[in-house]
């Protein structure tokens, strides 16, 4: 319910005012919108109306039950129940953002806040910076220094073949046990995958890059994953490749349809090693699960799910590319008493007749989010990187102007709109001309 005071004297400035505003908006002279002169959508428009009339009447009723309303008051009562409106949506959307809270990091809970635990966390601080992690980082370093040279040797003496291939997995694998223990990570693995076979994927919900660590240690895998940039791009394009992981550009649709034809040719041969695929596409805080991605249940391949959950008591695994490095991740994983996390290797789950990929995707997303206990929702994690453009930002202004535009076309009238998109075309000469001037 809105309280609405006196309009006799505010209502016809104000009004004025709201038409000058209206009217510049919609004024395609500066060029603005030049490029939306498409109709408004008449669902959009309609729905806005008929919440503001639903306003309106709700503080009619309120005001009339003291006294009659004038058409100005009547008029005034209109224009604010739009602008209020529009507002409150706004600060809705803003306040139920459930998108953003599927990559927001959890905030720590002090606890050392008194003089008795100050002490303990102090020597806490010393223990994991000043002796675990060089301890390490020293072992990281060390067996990194070792197996990857090797690597490189044997894929310079050797000729390319299946025996290279499967040597070279055990060496990756090596390195991520050497990743997975500066972590003094403890892992419980839960069932077992099932044989290798032909046109077999192996899916998992996804939470930072180490997700791929993890399993790569308990046994070799070939994934697919964003092209990344520095030191992680180059163990992508020297490393993982040789073993047939692809890596791609996901605002590029030609390396979208290169890597569709390579994954259906790699998992067409049993010797390849099994194929792991993230189909969220993006890093999630594992408290969600985002929508999955179609590609991978199109490939008319067997699907086996993959659960991963961490717990979060010592250090939260989640992966924020915009607001940190993955040198600066591993750094704040090594610095942390351990990384806790169990791993559930689901049975296999095959697209059923008349089943459309989208669906087959969603049945998969909600098994593995019942075995992890993640939140299942609705939205694309690709538009994390995107910002709303402003041909969506420009539309939603159209639709609010136009609505707003009729209420001001009066002299203390009130007055539903009635014209159709063509009225939020109406250049701003012809809304003088009805007799609204620009103060």
């Amino acid at each position: 319910m809105y309280r609405v005071a006196s309009h006799d004297s505010i209502v016809p400035q104000s009004t004025a005012r709201l038409s000058a505003l209206v009217s510049s908006a919609l004024d395609d002279s500066d060029g603005t919108f030049n490029a939306f002169r498409e109709p408004i959508d008449s669902a959009d428009r309609a729905h806005f109306q008929d919440s503001v009339e639903d306003t309106v009447e709700k503080a009619i009723k309120v005001q009339g039950s003291s006294r009659t309303l004038t058409a100005s008051q009547e008029c005034g009562l209109r224009v604010k129940a739009a602008l209020l409106h529009a507002v409150h949506d706004g600060v809705e959307m803003v306040y139920s953002d459930g998108f953003t809270k599927c990559f927001a990091r959890r905030p720590s809970q002090p606890w050392n806040w008194n003089f008795y635990l100050m002490p303990l966390w102090l020597v806490g601080v010393v223990v994991r910076y000043c002796i675990l992690f060089p301890i390490r980082l020293a072992l990281l370093v060390g067996g990194c220094s070792i197996i990857l040279p090797t690597f490189f040797l044997l894929g310079l003496m050797l000729p390319p073949s299946q025996k290279l291939m499967l040597i070279q997995s055990k060496l990756i694998s090596a390195i991520c046990g050497l990743f997975v223990l500066s972590w003094t990570a403890v892992i419980r693995y839960h069932g077992h995958p099932p044989r290798r076979r032909p046109n077999q994927v192996f899916v998992a919900n996804h939470t930072s890059m180490i997700d791929y660590i993890i399993l790569q240690q308990h046994r070799p895998f070939a994934s697919v994953s964003q092209r990344h940039p520095g030191w992680v791009g180059f163990l992508q394009n020297r490393v993982l490749s040789a073993v047939g992981s692809v890596s791609f550009d996901r605002k590029q649709t030609k390396d979208r349809k290169l890597v569709a034809q390579r994954l259906r040719e790699h998992i067409s041969k049993a010797d390849n090693l099994p194929l792991l695929l993230f189909p969220e596409g993006t890093c999630v805080n594992n408290e969600y699960c985002v929508m999955f991605k179609k590609g991978a249940f199109e490939l008319g391949a067997q699907i086996i799910p993959v659960a991963i959950k961490y717990n979060k008591i010592f250090v939260d695994a989640f992966w924020h590319s915009g607001h940190e490095t993955f040198a600066q991740y591993l750094l704040r994983l090594m610095t942390s008493w351990a990384v806790v996390c169990d791993v559930w290797y689901m049975d296999p789950m095959d697209r059923l007749p008349g089943e459309s990929a989208e669906d087959f995707s969603a049945r998969v997303k909600r098994a593995i989010c019942a075995q992890a206990e993640l939140l299942e929702v609705p939205f694309d994690g690709y538009y994390k990187y995107f910002r709303p453009s402003e041909r969506m930002i420009n539309n939603v202004r159209r639709i609010i102007a136009a609505s707003l535009l009729p209420l001001t076309n009066v002299h203390g009238h009130a007055a539903r709109p009635a014209r159709g998109a063509e009225s939020a075309r109406a250049p701003a000469s012809s809304v003088r001309q009805r007799g609204t001037a620009r103060p």
